[in-house]
């Protein structure tokens, strides 16, 4: 029997592998499936490319114009989504299945390039990394640049890794570089190292195809938006370094840093004060590392079990975790930089900023694994130890999950002189009681030696016996390594450990209601009309296409940037606003779109507004997204024509 089985194996092994990839990328499908027709639209990370793509795609603006909408960001990040809305029906249904379906052409993209550098049953592990990870799914489900630069850098990657490169694959491999980096210019490194790439593997004719593959739709994308696109460039360049740029340079670029009262960037108080720009770094760092523990793990752990050069498979493969390895880490450090500095926003988009490239970290561990160290240094063994202790302090103390307060927080029974006594008694509470140390203090110290423990024994000892026992063949290191990286999995649809990126989800269909409410205020509105929004998803005015709006609010409609030295006219070249030309643009609109939440809210300036005899309400639409109730109505305002101010 057992020879059967064998030989059945052997026979079918290879298709079994391709079987547990398929049920991952089917797993995959069904979490964003539901996802796109269950999360609340964001403002926009979502709404905003698209709808900004959609005005830029139908004529009405040019990008980076002047007096058009301001882009934060290289064209095809909002041409691509724009020109779907175009050539289909327009709405949240377009947006979300085309993200669905680019969602399993990358899963599809990264099985092949992990089948080709590590086998079909390493090829599995990505994709069950990626359908476990409710996060990911989440983010790739919704209408963010990252499903764009998953699909461009997979396919890329697909097209460039392979000891040997035919002139076509050269050709694709650097568009789709180059793609990526005129999506988003952040991923402008994904464009430097594949040429690198080609270079140093494929030699001197492949590298000058490479490098000619990506300059010339990079030129002919500049050529198109010259000179405006230098918009784009100049964010990123010191003031005055090339004064010629300098028209080019949004006035008083906003950023969350100016934002942030000075005192928390003093290093005085950093381990006192909560809110100190030291402690809301770490915090979302490790927040960060929580969302996308498998590939941090992974490649850190590749990079402290590195293998010596003769003991990698070919030179192709060395070359290729080299490359890999600089590309990861490059991204990483700028990414972590613009984030955590409080640079491009406020530390939170750490976590958003990882999925950008989480591909190319699976991508290296599946290429390394089989090459890692067979036998390590001692001293190895200490860094892998101090290396996992920090990681389990670290994401212990930047997740909302407090274990040590449940710990801290059992009632046990009250005691006085070794005897029990009536009730029960918080643990905490007991132990402050009996040796004097308060509650604070007590988890404060318990936060540091739980995950020492669980880190620097707990997870060795484990994996101990599971080598005694099972793994015998492997080496203690090995043990560990796939343990961590096991838990790692596993953790990750875990509320506290993974969880989501803070959106809503909803039991009805998002898609139908935005449909409902959509089409409801284009039989409101009439042609031409001039208006003003105020509303969380920008995905209704998609319904509502031969309005006119104020380009400048697709910045930010729900909190406009206060630019106070700067005059209304330079804003408006911009595309910026400020309080003054809100209120300008309120006495233009013909109608004013206002959420309910706005307008209930006991502070709400609408309210006012409506009582005092501004503005009237002329129709309140039923809700667009349902799990949100009355906050999300359109409460559809006119201007008073009685009224003086009009």
């Amino acid at each position: 029997m057992v020879k059967i089985i064998q030989q059945l194996w052997n026979k079918y092994q290879e298709t079994a592998a391709v079987v547990v990839s398929a049920l991952g990328v089917l797993v995959y499908a069904t979490k964003s499936w539901a996802f796109i027709h269950t999360l609340t639209s964001i403002v926009y990370d979502e709404s905003g490319y698209i709808v900004r793509g959609f005005l830029l795609a139908t004529g009405k603006y040019s990008p980076y114009a002047d007096y058009g909408p301001f882009l934060d960001h290289m064209p095809l990040s909002f041409l691509i989504p724009g020109y779907v809305q175009k050539i289909f029906n327009p709405g949240i249904g377009t947006a979300r299945y085309f993200t669905f379906t680019i969602g399993i052409l990358s899963l599809l993209g990264l099985w092949w390039v992990s089948r080709s550098i590590g086998g079909k049953w390493l090829a599995a592990i990505p994709i069950w990394v990626m359908a476990l990870n409710p996060a990911w799914i989440e983010t790739y489900s919704l209408g963010y640049s990252q499903i764009l630069i998953l699909l461009f850098t997979t396919w890329a990657l697909y097209f460039t890794i392979g000891e040997k490169r035919e002139t076509w694959q050269i050709i694709l491999a650097s568009l789709f570089a180059a793609l990526a980096g005129m999506t988003r210019i952040n991923m402008m490194p994904v464009v430097f190292f594949v040429v690198l790439y080609f270079f140093w593997q494929h030699g001197k004719k492949a590298g000058l195809i490479a490098l000619a593959s990506v300059l010339i739709p990079i030129f002919l994308i500049h050529a198109v938006y010259w000179p405006e696109i230098l918009k784009m460039w100049v964010t990123y360049l010191p003031k005055d370094i090339l004064p010629f740029l300098e028209p080019f340079r949004v006035p008083h670029f906003w950023s969350w840093k100016s934002s942030i009262p000075q005192e928390i960037f003093s290093l005085a108080d950093w381990n006192t004060n909560p809110d100190h720009v030291i402690s809301q770094s770490s915090n979302a760092f490790w927040r960060g590392i929580q969302i996308n523990l498998f590939p941090v793990l992974g490649v850190f752990i590749t990079l402290l079990l590195w293998p010596k050069r003769k003991n990698w498979p070919s030179n192709f493969h060395f070359r290729t975790g080299v490359f890999l390895l600089a590309l990861y880490l490059t991204l990483f450090l700028i990414h972590a930089w613009a984030a955590l500095s409080a640079t491009s926003c406020k530390y939170t988009c750490f976590k958003g900023y990882l999925m950008f490239f989480n591909n190319i970290g699976l991508l290296l561990i599946i290429l390394a694994i089989s090459s890692w160290r067979k036998e390590i240094h001692p001293w190895r063994y200490i860094l892998l130890g101090i290396f996992l202790t920090l990681f389990v302090m670290g994401i212990f103390n930047g997740t909302n999950f407090n274990p040590i307060k449940l710990i801290t927080s059992i009632e046990v029974p009250r005691m006085r002189n070794m005897r029990f006594l009536p009730g029960t008694i918080p643990l905490g509470s007991f132990i402050e009681n009996k040796i004097g140390v308060s509650q604070k203090i007590l988890e404060a110290n318990l936060r540091v030696f739980f995950p020492l423990i669980a880190g620097g024994i707990l997870i060795p000892v484990i994996s101990w016996n599971l080598k005694k026992i099972i793994f015998h063949k492997l080496e203690l290191y090995q043990v560990i390594t796939s343990l961590v990286l096991a838990i790692a999995v596993l953790l990750s649809p875990n509320k506290y450990f993974g969880g989501t990126i803070n959106t809503i989800q909803c039991d009805s269909n998002i898609i139908k209601s935005h449909q409902e409410v959509g089409l409801h205020l284009k039989s409101v509105i009439p042609k031409g009309s001039k208006v003003f929004w105020r509303i969380k998803s920008w995905m209704l005015l998609l319904y509502i296409p031969d309005i006119e709006i104020f380009p400048s609010m697709t910045m930010n409609s729900t909190t406009y940037f206060r630019y106070i030295e700067t005059d209304t006219e330079t804003l408006l070249k911009f595309g910026l606003w400020n309080e003054e030309l809100k209120e300008q643009w309120i006495n233009e609109a013909d109608y004013i779109l206002v959420e309910g939440r706005a307008y209930v809210n006991q502070s709400s300036e609408w309210k006012s507004r409506v009582e005092s005899g501004e503005l009237t309400i002329i129709d309140i639409t039923t809700s667009f997204e349902k799990c949100r109730g009355e906050d999300a109505k359109v409460f559809v305002l006119t201007n008073n024509p009685d009224n003086a101010n009009k």
